[in-house]
C-alpha cells in the first residue's frame, strides 16, 4: 500500500531538522552553480496546478521587506501547518508543472529548510546546504541544487529566474509578497528584473567601474546568453540614463556576497 505523501515530507522535514542540528558549524557557504544536462528529457510543460494558497498565507502572515520573521514563523503552528502542506503538494506536483510553481517550489524549500534549522546566522552554517538537504519534488528526490542548475536553468532558459529565487542570505533578491503565477509570472519576472538592477544594492556604479552582484558572475553564461554580456544585460531593464547608458567595455567589479541569513525582525502585524 502506498503510503500518504504528507506522511513521507513529514519525515522528510524531520530528518532535514535532526540534520541540520548536527551539521551546524561555520563554513564557507557555496551556491553550485554549474548548470547540468538533464537525465532525461523534460516533460511538456502543462497549466499549473500546484496551489499557492498556503505558500500566501504563510507570505502574507511573516514576509516583510522582501524577508521572513523565521523566529515569528517557528511560533506559528497554523503558518507552520500551511507550509507544510505545501511542502507536501510539492512533493506530488506533475513534472511539467511550469515554471511558476519551480520557482515558488525553490523558495518555499529554502525557507522549510532554514525553519528545520533555526535559530542559524547563515545557510552556510549547514555544510551543504543546496546540495544535501533533499525534499521530495514532483516524485523525485532532489535538492536545491536539482531544483535550480538541473531543471529550472536547462529547462526554462530565462536569466530573470535568478532575479526571483532567494537562497536565505542577505544579499539574495527579495522575496515578492505573493507567490507566482503562471498567467502573469512574465510580468512579475520582469519586475523584479527592474527592481534588482535599480535598487542600488545589486548593481551601481561608483569610480568608473560597475559594481555586480556576485550572482551575475555566477551566472554569467545565463545573462550573456540572452543579451551578449552582464552590461547588455543590466541595460535592459535599467532605468537610470547612468545605467541605461553604460560604456559596453566598463570594467566590472564584484560585490562580495553577505551571507547572513536574510530575516525579517519586524513583529508580525496580520
Amino acid at each position: 500500500m502506498r503510503k500518504p505523501i504528507f506522511r513521507i515530507t513529514m519525515l522528510v522535514s524531520a530528518v532535514v531538522g535532526l540534520c541540520c542540528q548536527a551539521l551546524l558549524a561555520q563554513s564557507e557557504p557555496i551556491k553550485p552553480t554549474a548548470i547540468r544536462a538533464p537525465d532525461e528529457p523534460f516533460a511538456e510543460t502543462a497549466a499549473q496546478t500546484l496551489d499557492t494558497a498556503p505558500l500566501n498565507r504563510v507570505l502574507h502572515k511573516h514576509l516583510h521587506d522582501g524577508r521572513i520573521n523565521f523566529k515569528a514563523l517557528q511560533q506559528d503552528t497554523a503558518a507552520r501547518k500551511d507550509l507544510a502542506a505545501f511542502v507536501s503538494a510539492i512533493g506530488v506536483m506533475p513534472e511539467s508543472e511550469p515554471l511558476a510553481s519551480w520557482i515558488n517550489t525553490y523558495n518555499a524549500l529554502v525557507v522549510d529548510a532554514v525553519l528545520q534549522c533555526y535559530p542559524i546566522g547563515s545557510v552556510g552554517d549547514v555544510p551543504d546546504f543546496f546540495s544535501k538537504i533533499m525534499y521530495q519534488v514532483a516524485g523525485k528526490q532532489r535538492s536545491l541544487d536539482d531544483i535550480e542548475n538541473g531543471v529550472m536553468r536547462p529547462r526554462f532558459k530565462d536569466a530573470r529566474i535568478h532575479m526571483a529565487l532567494n537562497c536565505g542570505a542577505v544579499s539574495c533578491p527579495n522575496l515578492p509578497t505573493i507567490a507566482f503565477e503562471q498567467a502573469t509570472l512574465d510580468d512579475q519576472l520582469t519586475a523584479l528584473a527592474v527592481e534588482v538592477i535599480n535598487d542600488g544594492h545589486h548593481v551601481a556604479l561608483k569610480d568608473g567601474k560597475l559594481e555586480i552582484s556576485a550572482l551575475f558572475a555566477w551566472f554569467e553564461e545565463d545573462f550573456v546568453g540572452e543579451a551578449g554580456s552582464i552590461v547588455g544585460w543590466v541595460k535592459r531593464y535599467a532605468t537610470s540614463e547612468n545605467l541605461k547608458s553604460l560604456p559596453d567595455d566598463i570594467p566590472l567589479l564584484e560585490q562580495p556576497y553577505d551571507w547572513n541569513l536574510g530575516a525579517s525582525h519586524v513583529e508580525d502585524a496580520h
